[in-house]
């Protein structure tokens, strides 16, 4: 099962898990992952969750899931306004 897990990318997982071993060849050790990689990833993340975008581009979790919610996060503007809103009818 496992197996066709892996096998079944869609293409932007496949793509990006290609831009990040290409990367990983070139870096020095040491050398942080650049900020385009972690937009990419954020994104794919918010796609395809960030478990399994960690798993395939071998990326920690937990710096993932940061990443993706600081890229969704609202800025004061917006938390100004109600995001939900109930209405009632009333019975006569």
């Amino acid at each position: 099962m496992r197996g066709n897990y892996k096998k079944q990318l869609p293409g932007p997982l496949r793509r990006a898990r290609v831009q990040f071993e290409r990367w990983r060849q070139v870096r020095q050790r040491g050398a942080p992952i650049p900020e385009r990689l972690w937009r990419l990833a954020a994104e794919l993340a918010a796609q395809h969750g960030v478990c399994r975008t960690a798993g395939v581009l071998k990326l920690d979790y937990y710096s993932l899931k940061r990443r993706l919610s600081e890229s969704t996060s609202l800025s004061p503007a917006e938390t100004d306004r109600p995001g939900f809103l109930e209405l009632w009818k009333q019975r006569v």
